[in-house]
């Protein structure tokens, strides 16, 4: 596994904003995931919704297999090849004979009971290319318990199939665990796209604004702003404030999720169904410790 590549690189502004792509660039300490296929981000001049591009993101890869194959219990000979965009994962399955491969973009987790016998080849592919995932990244924030987000999007030239949805950004702990995520989706009668809100819980719980008060995603460019806040010790007072254009719109709140740390965000594509293809564009990326964030000008 390679090292993530550093796309961005631009003077950081002092404590507490880690991220600035208002004038000068995309982002500060964004990092591009190891597995991000080649051309799948863009990162050209500031001010993308003055005229020029932000931050491209293209979704969607030549992958035509399921995002996560698993290979259970099965019988398999060759030739013949499996294929999951990001992921396989295969226990008491047998190759019996010829070459059987399995190829996926990101791993490959072989299981107890996973057997080749004699005279039978497997072999294991894992191709970057195949994912449609890309995602840039910062690890700057250190255990914040309120963290807030601002930037510019524009997801014109996105295509997703009905009911389709994918994560646009995500906050995540240093164990990996995502508290806060903002998701694009397509409603079930394939007419609008809109953007949703999620928060976890102390005990793994998911609250959401899916099916209440999610946000539709109008042509052009739209404000969003997120401001998170876990809660004390003990209390059920932590919050997820939906912004836009620096204007109040919805809220989760009296989430128990006291636990809840930020210590690594991301944007982009970060997990595609097969239906979704195109591009979206970013701009004028912020984040701090207090919020809610305003528009640039």
């Amino acid at each position: 596994m390679s090292s993530p590549r550093r796309i961005a690189n631009v003077a950081r502004q002092a404590a507490p904003r880690w991220i600035l792509a208002a004038v000068v660039g995309v982002a500060v300490h964004l990092l591009a995931a190891h597995a991000a296929a080649a051309g799948n981000l863009q990162v050209l001049s500031a001010a993308a919704h003055k005229g020029t591009k932000g931050l491209r993101v293209t979704v969607g890869s030549s992958c035509a297999g399921p995002q996560d194959l698993t290979v259970d219990g099965q019988t398999l000979s060759g030739p013949s090849t499996l294929e999951g965009c990001a992921t396989i994962s295969s226990s008491g399955t047998t190759v019996t004979s010829g070459q059987v491969t399995f190829r996926a973009g990101d791993h490959i987790a072989l299981g107890d009971g996973f057997v080749v016998q004699s005279g039978a080849t497997f072999v294991a592919q894992i191709d970057g290319v195949l994912l449609p995932d890309a995602r840039v990244q910062d690890d700057a924030p250190a255990a914040q318990p309120h963290y807030s987000v601002g930037f510019f999007l524009n997801a014109d030239a996105l295509t997703l199939g009905a009911s389709d949805r994918f994560d646009l950004f995500s906050a995540h702990a240093a164990n990996g665990t995502p508290w806060f995520t903002m998701l694009l989706k397509r409603n079930a009668a394939n007419t609008e796209t809109r953007l949703v809100l999620e928060a976890r819980q102390n005990d793994g719980s998911i609250v959401t604004t899916e099916g209440s008060t999610e946000v539709r995603v109008l042509p052009g460019w739209l404000w969003v702003s997120v401001d998170w806040r876990a809660a004390a010790a003990g209390d059920t007072n932590g919050y997820a404030e939906i912004y836009l254009g620096g204007t109040f719109y919805t809220h989760l709140t009296a989430l128990s999720n006291s636990n809840g740390r930020v210590d690594t965000v991301r944007l982009g594509a970060l997990g595609v169904d097969p239906g979704t293809s195109g591009s979206f564009d970013v701009d004028s990326f912020v984040s701090r410790i207090a919020g809610p964030i305003s528009p640039p000008p």
